[in-house]
């Protein structure tokens, strides 16, 4: 056990990790611009609109007093 770790050093087994970290790097940018565009979108959209959207899907219900 403590042979294999001496002989592979401390980034031996670390290969695929570099490899999917590597693939993955590219798409952080992509991803902020998607974000930031959501965040864009959302600051963008009125007050009226933002409480109107979600009434469609919104159960009624109607209560006595």
């Amino acid at each position: 056990m403590w042979a294999s770790r001496l002989k592979y050093g401390v980034f031996g087994r670390a290969h695929p990790i570099l490899v999917l970290h590597g693939a993955l790097l590219p798409l952080n940018p992509v991803r902020r611009g998607q974000l930031r565009g959501l965040l864009h979108a959302v600051r963008e959209a009125s007050v009226d609109e933002t409480i109107r959207s979600p009434v469609p899907y919104m159960p009624t219900e109607t209560r006595r007093r």
